[in-house]
C-alpha cells in the first residue's frame, strides 16, 4: 500500500475547529476528541495505510510507519523537509521515554509548516488541530530528541509538485497574537473581529468542502508578507 502525503495532511486540515484534545477519549477523532499519536495513526490509515492493530502511542508508532513503507531519514539532525514528513519527538533521551505528555508527533505540511493535534491551547474545545512554523515550534517546545519519517512510494514531494499544483491554494487566515488577517495569496486584509473570520471560513468551507487553513505567524513573517503584497506584479 502507498500512503498519500497530501491525504495525511488533509486529515488534519479537514478537522480544524472540530476536535478537542484528550488522551482519554477515542484518541482518533471518532468522538470529537483526539491526541497526537491517535490522530496520526488514523490519518496514515485513512491516507492508504495498512489497518492498525490498535491506536499506537509515540513509543510504538515507528513500527507502524515501517509497515507502511516509511523510512527514518533523520535522528536529531537538520533535514530538508518535505510535505508528508512525520516528526516524532521526545523530551526524554529517545522515543522509549515519550509516553503520555513526554512526547509528540505531527506532520509537515510543506518545507516550513508543521501540523498536529496538540495541547497548545490548553484543551480549549475545538482547537486541538494546531499549525505552526516548524522552526518556531521547535524553538518554543525544545524536544530533546526527534526522528523524521518519510513516506516512500510516491516519489519525493518536489517531484510531485507539478502534478499537485492544481490542488494548491494559498488562501488562509493568518494569526499573530489576538489579531487575524485574511490572505488570498496576493493581498492581506486585517479582520476587525472574530465574526469576520468566521464569515470567511463559512464561505470557504461552502466552496471547498473543508475548513480554511489558519496559520500562526510571527511579526517578521507577517511583515515579509505585507512587503510582498505591496509589490507591483513583474
Amino acid at each position: 500500500m502507498t500512503v498519500s502525503r497530501q491525504q495525511t495532511i488533509a486529515w488534519f486540515d479537514d478537522r480544524k475547529g472540530e476536535l478537542t484534545y484528550s488522551m482519554y477519549g477515542s484518541r482518533n477523532g471518532s468522538d470529537g476528541t483526539a491526541d497526537c499519536s491517535g490522530s496520526i495513526t488514523q490519518a496514515v490509515r485513512d491516507a492508504g495505510g495498512v489497518p492498525y492493530d490498535y491506536l499506537y502511542s509515540t513509543v510504538t508508532l515507528a513500527g507502524y510507519f515501517e509497515k507502511n513503507g516509511y523510512k527514518r531519514i533523520s535522528v536529531n539532525q537538520d533535514w530538508d523537509a518535505e510535505a508528508g514528513d512525520i516528526i516524532l519527538m521526545s523530551w526524554g533521551n529517545d522515543m522509549s521515554t515519550s509516553g503520555g505528555a513526554g512526547g509528540h508527533v505531527g506532520v509537515m505540511k510543506d518545507q516550513t509548516r508543521f501540523i498536529s493535534v496538540d495541547y497548545w491551547t490548553g484543551g480549549t474545545i475545538g482547537t486541538a488541530v494546531s499549525e505552526h512554523v516548524w522552526n518556531n515550534y521547535y524553538a518554543v517546545q525544545r524536544p530533546n530528541y526527534i526522528e523524521v519519517w518519510r513516506p516512500s512510494g510516491e516519489g519525493s514531494a518536489n517531484n510531485n509538485k507539478i502534478e499537485n499544483m492544481e490542488g494548491i491554494n494559498m488562501e488562509c487566515i493568518l494569526e499573530k497574537g489576538n489579531a487575524q488577517y485574511y490572505y488570498n495569496g496576493t493581498e492581506i486584509k486585517g479582520l476587525a473581529n472574530p465574526d469576520e473570520s468566521k464569515a470567511i471560513g463559512d464561505v470557504y468551507k461552502a466552496i471547498h468542502g473543508k475548513n480554511i487553513t489558519v496559520v500562526k505567524v510571527t511579526d517578521s513573517e507577517l511583515n515579509s508578507l505585507l512587503a510582498v503584497s505591496k509589490r507591483k506584479a513583474i
